[in-house]
């Protein structure tokens, strides 16, 4: 179980690295997630096949769901981060964990200790520290982020409709997390290959409509960015598509209020070390601090 954690964030920390050199070259973030989504279709389609794919209409359901969720939580995503402060706007969507730890509880019954307590707490503490001026790309695979304050001005700026977007952003990511739950709960260990082959053609489908309305964009910004776009969304996919297979497989044995909560705070963390590591960027000391209370947080939630 460990080893599996260990690479679900691994997968994550690469998605981040290629997502954020994708707003280096300032590349087409629509072009770049149907990258994402279809090269995830591809590998779970083979996968499928291999095992032997099999019609499962709830599966299908549960799967065309998924991918509906994750193209709107990427439009969402991208949309709040180009209205409001990027600290303040990844701060709230984090908090996308708690719809599928309220379903753990309400719908699963799962039991909370002291120590999950302590440790959801915990988790709250870091995600705003990690937050804190943090200037990277998230999932949503947004092409170019602002400063969060103009220079000479300390009041964050927000644009018309940012809390829309940031409240779609969450409710898309945390239900998109519950349909996992709740697909692995209702088949245990049966049907994974198809759910994410369902769900990411399904996300294909949507970003290229997308695409087909950013068409001139696209074209402007150049056939050898276009190109690096491409392969950049075409290894992401791939390491987004084992992320969000594993985080299924997860599902089906770890309780919603210990999965969720680690994977988040995790993730945050490796995209943050990634980008001193990689990119050079500094952690100012609110992200360190959040960093190992992140680590402190994971360890009362397992304990």
């Amino acid at each position: 179980m460990f080893l599996i954690y260990g690479v679900t964030i691994l997968c994550a920390g690469v998605r981040s690295i290629l997502t954020k050199q994708n707003g280096k070259i300032n590349g087409s973030a629509s072009l770049f997630n149907f990258m994402r989504a279809f090269s995830a279709f591809l590998l779970f389609g083979i996968l499928a096949l291999v095992s032997g794919f099999q019609m499962h209409y709830p599966t299908c359901l549960y799967g065309a769901a998924y991918g509906i969720l994750f193209f709107g939580s990427c439009f969402c995503g991208f949309r709040a981060m180009q209205r409001g402060p990027l600290g303040i706007t990844s701060s709230l969507v984090a908090f996308s964990l708690v719809i599928p730890c309220v379903y753990g509880a309400v719908f699963l019954e799962e039991k909370i200790g002291l120590f999950d307590i302590v440790g959801f707490v915990l988790v709250a503490v870091s995600i705003v520290m990690m937050n804190k001026k943090k200037h990277a790309t998230s999932h949503h695979g947004t092409s170019s982020y602002h400063e969060d304050v103009k220079k000479g001005d300390n009041e964050p700026k927000f644009k018309k409709g940012w809390w829309i977007y940031v409240l779609g952003t969450i409710v898309c990511d945390g239900l998109h997390a519950t349909l996992k739950t709740l697909h692995q709960t209702s088949y245990p260990g049966m049907y994974r290959y198809e759910f994410m082959c369902v769900g990411m053609l399904v996300g294909s489908v949507a970003f290229i409509f997308l695409m087909f309305k950013n068409r001139h964009i696209i074209k402007e910004r150049g056939k050898e960015r276009g190109i690096k776009c491409t392969v950049y969304g075409v290894i992401a996919g791939v390491a987004n598509g084992v992320y969000n297979y594993l985080v299924l497989y997860l599902a089906g044995s770890e309780s919603a209020m210990a999965l969720f909560p680690i994977v988040s705070v995790a993730t945050i963390a490796i995209g943050l070390l990634s980008g001193w590591i990689i990119f050079k960027e500094r952690l100012n000391i609110m992200q360190i601090v959040g960093v190992l209370i992140a680590a402190i947080a994971i360890f009362f939630i397992k304990i």
